[in-house]
């Protein structure tokens, strides 16, 4: 008897409403931060192939500068709820359930800690049954959306009558510190703020699903462990990201990606993707690379949750080049995203016939996401 697989339905996204442009943002650093001219010149660099061209954040950048920890965290406490839970319900109505058909909820966080934390503020506020089961995933950095979505599946399987909705929300721009160092300028010039959610479930759902979810891989880069790394500090969680990291990419990405699947990429910065359009995993021009540079180009990286705003965006395309038909996966693809370690982590996306069904039998155009 075959296993039924997992059934990924479309994302929720969700951004705060304070949104500026990347090069307003920047001039603002350079006088808080007191940069020198040639620091300045150096985030000039940064800003002019960030590949992006505005942010949301939830507080001013002056207001966020010179908190503590301990007040970041707050911060993080006041505003995660309510951006996750407006990425939740849009994906309760892809998935046409409610949240009290929901069984298990998984949160993926790096940016903000406190227990009980953002599962159990949205549970009640949305009014999920107090039987839910809760998940939290933390502190994995981009790649944490890719572990969240592999935890789902695995919730899904155990029990066929799951309804599991994963919720990423990362409050990256609460990290933003006083320091001048280059390392921290690049940093706080990639990232923002954002919440993403998508429904996972064996049983067919009323809404239709974007694909079934397979096994996927996961590769660790030897030698890479000091590219990228996100270390509590007293003033908030400091990254470092290395020069070395978009070539890292590139020669794991020739080896990783292989022949069997198109890749969808999380859009890390402009580096990362042109790293992937020369290793050939991704085409520039192409929906494969250019869906991933208008993600990043309207909301910057918004870590976990971010490749799941480049599923969003597929379906959304497809719904309106389709008239409102479903989408429906064109070819077998690996969602794939990078973190600390340095990791290559992905799951695969394989093509599903499952709609809804009011839909089952409308038309469909897909549009191609391959590599």
């Amino acid at each position: 008897m075959s296993v039924p697989r997992p059934l990924l339905h479309a994302p929720g996204v969700a951004t705060p409403a304070l949104v500026r442009a990347q090069t307003d943002i920047a001039a603002e650093q350079a006088e808080r931060l007191g940069l020198s001219s040639t620091a300045q010149q150096f985030l000039g660099r940064v800003v002019a192939g960030s590949g992006i061209e505005q942010r949301a954040a939830v507080l001013p950048l002056a207001d966020v500068l010179h908190m503590s920890t301990a007040e970041r965290m707050h911060a993080f406490h006041l505003h995660a709820p309510p951006l996750a839970e407006r990425a939740a319900r849009q994906a309760l109505v892809n998935a046409g359930i409610s949240a009290q058909d929901i069984t298990d909820l998984i949160i993926v966080t790096c940016t903000g800690f406190r227990s009980p934390g953002v599962g159990l503020a949205i549970a009640a506020s949305m009014g999920m049954r107090d039987s839910v089961r809760h998940m939290q995933v933390g502190f994995m950095g981009c790649f944490g959306g890719v572990t969240g979505l592999r935890a789902a599946a695995g919730l899904a399987c155990a029990d066929l009558e799951a309804r599991v909705l994963l919720v990423c929300v990362e409050l990256c721009s609460l990290h933003f510190r006083p320091d001048a160092d280059p390392q921290n300028l690049v940093a706080i010039t990639l990232f923002a703020d954002g919440a993403a959610a998508a429904v996972i479930s064996c049983a067919q759902l009323p809404g239709a699903a974007m694909a079934a979810i397979g096994a996927g891989r996961s590769r660790v880069i030897p030698g890479t462990e000091d590219h990228m790394t996100w270390t509590v500090t007293d003033s908030g969680f400091a990254m470092t990201l290395a020069r070395e990291v978009p070539d890292a990419v590139e020669q794991a990405m020739r080896e990783f990606a292989g022949a069997d699947a198109a890749v969808i990429l999380h859009p890390g910065g402009a580096g990362i993707i042109d790293a992937c359009v020369r290793a050939g995993v991704v085409r520039a021009g192409e929906p494969s690379a250019e869906v991933p540079r208008a993600v990043l180009r309207e909301h910057g990286n918004m870590s976990s949750g971010t490749v799941l705003f480049v599923l969003e965006r597929m379906w959304q395309s497809a719904r309106a080049a389709n008239g409102g038909a479903p989408y429906a996966l064109p070819q077998p693809a690996l969602v794939t995203a990078f973190g600390p370690g340095l990791t290559v982590d992905s799951v695969m996306l394989l093509q599903t016939n499952v709609s809804s069904a009011a839909e089952r039998h409308a038309p469909t155009t897909l549009i191609n996401a391959s590599a």
